[in-house]
């Protein structure tokens, strides 16, 4: 499963194409960690998660995310209520090729005045987070996931504080490399092997993208310059990645999707399933790992509550069964009380 830069890019691209101009109409919360905002554009009805799930954080469209919303709505879904309901999608970007998507909002305040806010989706594991600002370069209003000092003295994410960036990686934008660049920065690196040389070298990329490099490299039956035929494979493979016009989910020997990516890789064993959409493919194969995660967190809290009432009752027995062991002296006491 690998969610990278290059997938995000692709989603960025079919967002930008499909929601630039639309209007926010309303906002839910199903869970502490998703968000879902419905979006009015091109005549048409969209649902666009964000989600910061630590095991599955993504953002995408979705037609199959239908958790129930609780009854009454966290602070965070009604602060973004105030902020968003209403409001034009001007602006979707990705930061740097990273797992970072910016969405910019034009939105009117309390006084009907013009105001933009901006949504930051990070999509980083167990430390993924959306993040509502005042503006683009302003202070954070509230976020999912509060991070304090004591978390992260670097970084805190709390409502207040000014939005700063992650820690800048030195690497390199894949869209924009040149052969020369890429073979200049490959002899400095000549005993690495490609798949570690490109993740440490570009931005976006995962091991994943990096094992298909070195597959298709394996595939031939021999190489005379290493160097040229790593950048000929890596070219072509970025620039099907930037199309991404065939994005794929693979399906193992048990039935179950394994991976995902925006083109059909060739290293990956099971069956191959072409989508229409990069947002089609990440909704499709998280439809069902999403909702029996939920489904395990709601039964796991259940469980707890189950636990606790049945401590409580067994604390309950021991003190009944503590007066039952008196009983047999209260006639006696009932008599000398009378």
């Amino acid at each position: 499963m690998a969610f990278d830069g290059l997938v995000l890019a692709g989603i960025e691209r079919e967002l930008s194409e499909t929601l630039i101009g639309g209007r926010i109409d309303k906002v839910q919360q199903p869970t502490s960690e998703d968000i879902v905002l419905l979006i009015r554009a091109g005549r048409t009805n969209h649902r666009l998660l964000l989600s910061a799930n630590r095991a599955y954080p993504r953002v995408h469209i979705t037609t199959r995310f239908l958790a129930p919303s609780p009854a009454a709505a966290p602070m965070f879904c009604m602060l973004l209520r105030k902020h968003l309901e209403g409001g034009h999608i001007a602006r979707i970007h990705q930061y740097q090729r990273e797992r970072m998507l910016f969405i910019d909002i034009d939105a009117w305040d309390e006084l009907g005045e013009k105001v933009q806010r901006r949504i930051v989706v990070e999509i980083m594991g167990k430390h993924s987070n959306v993040i509502l600002l005042d503006r683009p370069d302003g202070v954070i209003i509230d976020s999912a996931v509060h991070v304090s000092r004591a978390v992260n003295r670097h970084r805190e994410v709390l409502p207040g504080r000014p939005y700063i960036f992650p820690p800048a990686q030195e690497k390199v934008d894949p869209f924009i490399e040149t052969e020369k660049g890429f073979l200049a920065k490959r002899r400095l690196a000549l005993e690495a092997n490609t798949s570690s040389f490109l993740v440490q070298t570009y931005m976006g990329i995962s091991p994943f993208f990096g094992k298909e490099v070195a597959h298709e490299i394996g595939q031939l039956s021999s190489i005379d310059a290493l160097e040229q035929v790593e950048w000929r494979i890596f070219a072509d493979l970025i620039q099907r990645a930037k199309e991404a016009q065939n994005p794929a989910i693979m399906r193992d020997q048990t039935g179950h999707y394994s991976d995902f990516y925006v083109f059909a890789p060739s290293h990956v064993k099971g069956e191959v399933i072409l989508q229409k959409s990069v947002n089609e493919c990440l909704d499709l194969f998280f439809s069902e790992r999403a909702l029996s995660d939920i489904a395990r967190s709601k039964l796991g809290s259940f469980i707890r509550l189950i636990r606790l009432e049945r401590e409580r009752a067994l604390q309950k027995i021991e003190k009944f069964q503590a007066l039952l062991d008196k009983s047999p002296d209260a006639e006696v006491w009932r008599v000398a009380g009378e």
